[in-house]
């Protein structure tokens, strides 16, 4: 495939042509979602049923004729007659992917209905307006907002990766992500309908982008993360082209409703297919971490995480809105697709927000933190305000439903219960934070609780070697670092004093005290070696490369410093392990400036000794100028 992409991208870099198709695709898939923002202050009609590819009515909620008076003769069960209607108003009803549409207001949409043992009747269709409370719209608004401004930070993320680091993988996820991201279309397909050949020629270039997004997404996942594909994966990806073509067919011909064909049944199995290649990215993704390094593994870890939750929500929600194939299970609860909220889909939609996010984390920096961590964190964040702030919320709705029941007077008096709800709801708010941390993070606290303890045992070191193996070997050991070393300043350069723990024998030894030293004198706490320029020799590679440098001060000058590796799984350190190796760094600083006391008081004591015996003697004393 690299000799494909002499046209586009050429060493690296994209040729004119590259840049013009990046700038007129990246504009068409915005002019695509943009339009929907309209939605968010003013809404849009809908015809109030829904039908399936065969023409069949499946859902009916709230109809209105044309001429504002009688009853619309139009009911579930009834067909839509696709080669009477004209293409028009067709497409008014099964125009982009079918299911839920929006027409424009004050249009007036004409079909010819059968019915089962009566003739095809004419029912003309005014759009009508959700009839959605204040609060739901306001809610459906807000979701929607957020829902377009994803969708377009998808596409500028997949455009901006591709254009400054040209490859197959970026631009694979470029092409998935400009059609296959959060952002709504309706708006824009109500407006094509002015001139409904228009709607036609979008179709066809939808189908097209989402045979070749979905063969691009399975490039993505191949590739990741340094755009190779050698062995299972280049096998693998000689079927791509097949599958873009083969999907872009089942797409185009799942269109041919409009035309007067029944579909129903090539839609599903385009769903369906598509949807299995979203599966087959999960799974090559994971199979992908057996035979990557660590620090890879982390990266594309994130990458798996982040497409489980954003492909099962994008999933769930256009299933529901475009097809219906979950009619079946909504039965079970009395519903169809259609009476389930469009603000439902809408969140759903807003977690496919998490795979640019991810790629663009796992792509853009040299060290990834474990997406585990983050997971239990967000985890226990979530759960704690749910559990603190779910009985508040029931205490508010009581007091309004007082209110509204009993007046005014009566609400007020649960004014005082209210504030000391809130003030328990705190309280409870702060044992619950606590708990959590303490229940998902119990590693991270007997680490710290280690590495406190180790601060006694470096108060006690004899000398200064054995207050270094305390250095590099203890924290090492504690979070499960790949590496640790520590360079002490003897007066010119800084230089290890210590054998370091997983530095191999070619590494640099002694460290150029105008490299990273002042930097560290001047900040005093922890630095991430990403952003130091520090450049005196080879340094250890992988896992073990350092990451984080720790300083030692002794009076605001800076004694000696540690370099500390990522962990041994390859992922980073957090901001909690950076804040643990900061006191450390404090506590050591300290300890060295006790060894050197302690060294200097034993000197002074070995002189008093020696004048003590020559003075027994009578012998002058000829002292010499210490040591240290």
């Amino acid at each position: 495939m690299e000799r494909l992409g002499s046209p586009i991208f050429v060493d690296g870099r994209l040729t004119p042509l590259g840049r013009a198709i990046v700038v007129l695709l990246t504009a068409w898939a915005l002019a695509v979602i943009v339009p929907d923002f309209v939605r968010v202050f003013k809404p849009f009609p809908a015809l109030g049923f829904t039908a399936n590819n065969n023409g069949a009515i499946v859902a009916v909620d709230r109809l209105v004729s044309c001429s504002g008076r009688g009853a619309v003769d139009l009911q579930v069960g009834d067909a839509i007659d696709l080669h009477r209607t004209s293409p028009g108003d067709l497409i008014a009803v099964f125009g982009g992917m079918g299911g839920m549409q929006y027409v424009r207001p004050g249009r007036c949409i004409t079909l010819w209905v059968s019915r089962a043992g009566a003739s095809p009747h004419e029912v003309a269709l005014a759009p009508v307006y959700d009839s959605m409370s204040p609060l739901m719209r306001a809610v459906s608004g807000t979701l929607l907002f957020f829902d377009e401004l994803l969708g377009v930070g998808f596409i500028l993320v997949g455009a901006v990766l591709f254009w400054r680091h040209p490859s197959w993988m970026t631009a694979g996820f470029w092409l998935y992500g400009l059609w296959f991201n959060p952002g709504q279309y309706f708006v824009a397909y109500a407006e094509l309908q002015r001139f409904w050949p228009a709607v036609l020629t979008q179709e066809v270039l939808q189908s097209i982008m989402q045979g070749v997004g979905y063969a691009g997404f399975i490039v993505f996942a191949l590739r990741f993360p340094h755009d190779r594909a050698s062995g299972w994966r280049a096998q693998r990806e000689r079927i791509v082209p097949f599958v873009a073509l083969g999907l872009s067919v089942l797409q185009l011909w799942s269109f041919g409703t409009v035309l007067g064909w029944h579909t129903e049944a090539v839609t599903d199995v385009t769903y369906v297919v598509g949807y299995a290649v979203d599966v087959y990215v999960l799974a090559a993704l994971y199979r992908s971490r057996f035979d990557q390094s660590p620090v890879d593994q982390q990266r594309t870890s994130w990458v798996l995480w982040a497409c489980c939750i954003g492909l099962g929500g994008f999933i769930f929600a256009d299933w529901n809105e475009s097809t219906t194939m979950w009619d079946g299970f909504w039965r079970l609860f009395g519903l169809s697709s259609a009476d389930i909220p469009e603000a439902v889909f809408l969140s759903f939609y807003l977690l496919n927000g998490f795979i640019p996010a991810a790629v663009w984390y796992a792509l853009r920096r040299n060290h990834v933190v474990s997406v585990r961590f983050v997971v239990r964190r967000s985890f226990a964040l979530v759960g704690t305000w749910i559990a603190t702030g779910a009985p508040v919320g029931g205490f508010v709705l009581l007091i309004e439903h007082v209110f509204s029941e009993y007046g005014a007077k009566s609400a007020l008096l649960f004014a005082p219960l209210l504030v000391a709800f809130g003030l328990l709801a705190e309280w409870a708010h702060e044992r619950v934070n606590d708990g959590c941390e303490r229940l998902l993070f119990r590693k991270l606290h007997v680490a710290e609780g280690q590495l406190e303890r180790l601060g006694d045992a470096l108060a006690e070191a004899d000398d200064v070697g054995a207050l270094e193996r305390l250095l590099v070997v203890e924290p090492a050991r504690v979070l499960g670092l790949a590496s640790a070393a520590v360079f002490r300043f003897d007066g010119k350069v800084y230089r290890i004093n210590v054998e370091p723990f997983g530095w191999p024998s070619g590494a640099v030894r002694v460290a150029n005290a105008a490299a990273l030293a002042p930097q560290l004198r001047v900040e005093q706490r922890p630095l991430r070696l990403s952003r130091v320029s520090w450049t005196d020799g080879p340094l250890p590679t992988g896992v073990a490369q350092p990451v984080v440098a720790v300083p030692f001060l002794r009076l605001g000058e800076l004694i000696a410093f540690a370099l500390y590796g990522l962990h041994e799984a390859g992922d980073d350190l957090t901001d909690d392990e950076i804040a643990i190796l900061d006191k450390l760094g404090k506590v050591g600083g300290f300890a060295y400036r006790t060894v050197d006391a302690n060294a200097l008081r034993r000197e002074v004591e070995a002189l008093k000794r020696v004048v003590a015996e020559l003075a027994a003697r009578n012998e002058p004393a000829v002292l010499t100028e210490p040591a240290s």
